[in-house]
């Protein structure tokens, strides 16, 4: 029985260490790899904001964003002005991005306003 139960596990360490090569070859393959020429950014997206009251961050949010590792003409920023009282709409539209408020009492928060906005714009 003792036999019986140190052959089982030495089965299961070779198994186990063939797991453990396997995974470190192909890390070992994929720093191989990385070594490839820098292909030029072409897809285009969209980065969206939803704000409810935010005038203290909304510019530095909007600035960082500009600042993206990326060409400016293959991305698009919109900020959503959910229920705001504030001026985050206003401090948005003058750092140049596309601002969309919405007003609805009924159906407030974060999740309502980007399902708005997204059928707004026919993406869903």
């Amino acid at each position: 029985m003792q036999l019986l139960i140190i052959t089982l596990s030495y089965a299961l360490q070779v198994y186990y260490l063939g797991f453990i090569y396997y995974y470190s070859l192909i890390s070992l393959w994929g720093f191989k790899l990385n070594k490839s020429k820098d292909i030029p950014p072409q897809k285009s997206f969209a980065l969206v904001v939803a704000a409810h009251n935010e005038s203290a961050v909304i510019g530095s949010i909007v600035d960082n964003l500009k600042k993206l590792d990326y060409p400016q003409e293959l991305y698009d920023i919109f900020v959503i002005a959910d229920n705001c009282t504030d001026n985050t709409a206003d401090i948005a539209r003058q750092a140049g991005v596309k601002v969309y408020e919405r007003f609805n009492n009924e159906f407030r928060g974060k999740g309502y306003a980007l399902k708005e906005f997204l059928k707004g714009i026919y993406l869903i």
